[in-house]
C-alpha cells in the first residue's frame, strides 16, 4: 500500500468552525438562567465541562484527532460564559439550600404565614390550634 492510497483512507479534516455555534449556546444557557431558571446554568457548565476542563484522556484525544469540531477548544468567550455559569449555578444551589434548610426548621414558628407556604402540609404532628 502506497503512502498515497492510506492517505485516501483518512477521513477528511473537518473544516467547519464550531466557534460561533458555541458562543450562541452558551450565550442561550447563561442569560437564560437569570428567568428563574439556574438549572440552565448547570447545564452550560455540564455541556462545555470536557473541553474547559479535560481530563488528561480527553488532552491526548484532542492531541490526536485536532481536525475534530467536537474536541476544539473553546473561545475565551465561550469559557468565560461557562465559568460565569458555574458560579452562579453554584450561588443558587447554595441559596436554595439555606432555604429549604430555614423553612423545614422554622415554619411552624412562622404561624400561619408558614402553613400556607406548605405545598403538602402534615396530618400529624402540629397544633391545630396554633393555625
Amino acid at each position: 500500500m502506497s503512502s498515497s492510497e492510506g492517505e485516501r483512507l483518512m477521513p477528511p479534516p473537518v473544516r467547519h468552525d464550531a466557534t460561533q455555534e458555541d458562543l450562541n449556546v452558551a450565550q442561550k444557557f447563561f442569560y437564560g438562567g437569570f428567568f428563574l431558571l439556574p438549572w440552565m446554568w448547570g447545564i452550560n457548565v455540564w455541556y462545555f465541562r470536557s473541553r474547559i476542563w479535560p481530563t488528561k484522556e480527553e488532552r491526548d484525544f484532542r492531541d490526536r484527532f485536532p481536525y475534530r469540531v467536537h474536541l476544539q477548544q473553546p473561545s475565551a468567550e465561550v469559557r468565560s460564559y461557562v465559568i460565569k455559569s458555574f458560579w452562579l449555578f453554584l450561588l443558587s444551589v447554595v441559596i436554595f439550600a439555606i432555604w429549604v434548610t430555614v423553612f423545614q426548621t422554622s415554619w411552624r414558628n412562622w404561624g400561619q404565614t408558614g402553613f400556607d407556604l406548605l405545598v403538602l402540609p402534615p396530618n400529624h404532628s402540629f397544633n391545630t390550634d396554633v393555625f
